[in-house]
Order: C-alpha cells, then structure tokens, then sequence
C-alpha cells in the first residue's frame, strides 16, 4: 500500500516542527483534561493530536480542493500543520487559561482573577470560630487570627472580601480584615513575593487605583497619603496612612485610616483600622498596637507536607 506524498521524505520536517510544537505545549502547560484519559502520557497525546490534526486538515484541504480544483501537497500540508496549532490550542484551553491568571499582573494592584470570596463560599461555619468571652475571632480557611477588644461589636463587615469587623459604635472606631484569595500553582506558592519590592516597581500603578477608589467609593478626598515598609509578625506588610473628611448629618470631622497589607501564599491580607483623628492623636501608641493582636495560624496540611518531606529525606 502506497502512502501519501505528504508522508514522504519530502515533508518530514513538517511532521517533526508539528510534533515539536505539540510535545513543547504539552510540556509547558501539563496535558489536556479529558476524562477517561488522566493515565495516558505525552507520546500519546502528541500522536493523537496529529491524528485528529491530520483528520480535520483533510476536511478542509477537500474543501480547498473543491474551489481550486487542484492537488497540492504543499498547500495540504501547510493546511495541516494550521491544523494542528488549532487543535493543540483546543486541547489546551483550559490550561492556558489556568497558566494566564496564575501570571502576577504588571498593572494591577491585585490579580485580576481571584477566587471566590469567603462569603460566596459555603459552610463558612466550619472554617471560623468566634469567642463570645475574649471577643477573638479565628478563621481557619484564611490562617488568621484577631484578639478584638471585648467590649466591641463584631460582624462580617459590608465588603464582600471582608471576612471580620469589630467597632465601637459610639466612637466610630472600626477595625477590619479583608482577605482575597489568588489562584496559584504549586510552584508559585512555594515562592515568597516581597510586597514592599513588588510595591516599588510598581508604585504609580498601585497607589493612584487605591487612592482613586477610597475617594470614589466614600466621595470625599484623600489626603496625607502615604506608604512605607513595616511588618505584622515577622511578615513584611505596606503600611498606608491617609485621613479623609466625614460630612454626615449635621457632624463634620477627620477619619485617619492605617492598613496594612501582606502577601502569604496564596492570600492577600489587608488589616485597616478607621478611626476619628482627634482620637487618634490623643493617644497614637495605644491605637497602633491594635494590629499587634493580629495572628497567623499554621496552615496544618503544609505542615504535615513538610514533616512528610524531612521524613522521606
């Protein structure tokens, strides 16, 4: 039996480039998802692909061959290998897609493609505990922990990234932690990312959004801005400071909020406390060791990772 001229000598560089670039995909991004096929491996599926490649380039090389009315091999083969670029695409669309929102972006101050917030997560019960006595509220999910002072209140906040807020209703005084949630690969998340250097490369494209959206969403001016490296239990944070003017009812007065923000894994925590500047000034001190109650937990099934590891080695 006679094969096609597109499988001769003549055309088995074009074979070795597709396959190449089949492998090279495959490689990079992880193989295609299909169930019923999760144990096959790379030659498998390089083979496949210029299977159904070689399949899908016939229809369309038919096609051409209708309008044309000719053969030829060139043209057949280049339509083949276009083939096999769509179709490798076609497999992998999902993983590329995963690849490009796993990538930090450049110009934004948070990934553009978060996870799910905590309150649009199920069975939140069963990831959070709050002490009615001592006021101190764990969350288990998100590793974190605040020992609010006792006689405060205490909710989920307004925000949907807000997980806990604790305030004193007669004095205006809120302390809250947001937390977003990045999607990562396993390589990534074994990678610290210092905040601080990321803020300075970065400084314009962070600081402008984060003014822009108080002032939008308080409609009212930010003023005294600023940001400086600081650290929250041996983890460096962004530490901003600004205060704003509160007009409401027949009351006008000044609104100092700190935050500070960290990047830990796969989470982004953002502590703020808000608080009326005439309080604040009269005892700065005591209201910035509020953030010292702020804890970490141990994320118990990277531990158990860790012990398993040094137990193998």
């Amino acid at each position: 039996m006679k094969l096609h001229p597109i499988f001769s000598k003549e055309f088995y560089k074009w074979w070795i480039l597709m396959a190449l670039f089949v492998g090279l995909t495959y490689y990079l991004f992880g193989l295609p998802e299909m169930e019923g096929y999760e144990k096959y491996g790379l030659i498998f599926w390089i083979l496949s692909t210029l299977f159904m490649s070689l399949i899908f380039g016939s229809v369309l090389y038919l096609i051409y061959r209708l309008f044309s009315g000719k053969w030829e091999n060139r043209v057949y083969i280049k339509i083949i290998a276009i083939a096999t670029v769509l179709m490798t695409f076609l497999y992998m669309k999902n993983r590329i897609f995963d690849f490009y929102n796993s990538v930090p972006q450049q110009n934004n101050t948070t990934r553009k493609y978060s996870e799910k917030s905590f309150k649009e997560q199920q069975s939140q019960s069963l990831y959070e505990y709050l002490d009615s006595t001592t006021n101190i509220y764990s969350n288990f999910k998100y590793h974190v922990a605040f020992d609010a002072p006792d006689d405060w209140k205490t909710d989920a906040g307004v925000s949907k990234h807000t997980i806990f807020r604790a305030f004193q209703p007669d004095s205006s005084l809120t302390f809250s932690i947001n937390v977003i949630e990045i999607q990562l690969n396993e390589n990534e998340r074994d990678r610290k990312i210092d905040i601080w250097d990321f803020y300075q490369k970065n400084k314009e494209q962070m600081d402008y959004p984060f003014t822009k959206s108080i002032e939008e969403q308080l409609n009212t001016k930010v003023n005294n801005f600023t940001c400086q490296k600081s650290y929250i239990k041996n983890n460096i944070c962004l530490k901003r400071k600004f205060n704003y003017t509160v007009k409401d009812l027949d009351l006008e007065y000044d609104v100092l909020t700190i935050s500070y923000q960290t990047f830990i894994t796969e989470f982004t925590y953002t502590f703020s406390l808000n608080i009326p500047k005439i309080l604040y000034d009269e005892n700065p001190e005591y209201y910035e060791s509020f953030f010292r109650n702020v804890y970490f937990l141990k994320d118990g099934e990277r531990l158990d990772n860790v012990i398993k590891e040094s137990l193998k080695s």
